[in-house]
């Protein structure tokens, strides 16, 4: 009497493999996306808490708290710059706006302070 035929696990359809591998490739960006806005926030925070670079008026716990308040409320808004989107123009003009305002006729646009920018690229 022949028996039934041995089958391993399920398989993955090559469908569901691609999947997984995009899901696994969306996570690596968000985590580097993370770890990027910390490491940003570690050397804002030690930069303003220097009284070498701050003088007599840096930073203690309570404003840089305030700081890394602001500075996750601003960093989705900022990422939208990078994003392949039709409003990623829109954020990187905002941006430019507010460093011009900030840093008044002196401020760098954005292709010069982001190296090797360019415009035909989609990030």
């Amino acid at each position: 009497m022949a028996g039934k035929k041995r089958r391993g696990p399920p398989q993955k359809g090559k469908n569901a493999y691609a999947a997984e591998l995009q899901r696994k490739k969306t996570l690596g960006y968000e985590i580097v996306s993370s770890w990027t806005a910390q490491l940003v926030l570690d050397t804002i925070a030690m930069v303003l808490n220097d009284p070498e670079v701050m003088g007599s008026d840096t930073f203690g716990a309570t404003r840089l708290q305030r700081v890394c308040e602001g500075f996750n409320k601003l960093w989705p808004f900022s990422q939208k710059a990078l994003e392949k989107s039709d409003e990623a123009e829109y954020y990187r003009v905002k941006i430019d706006q507010a460093q011009a305002r900030i840093f008044g006729p002196n401020y760098l646009r954005w292709h010069e302070r982001y190296e090797y920018w360019d415009e035909r690229d989609k990030y």
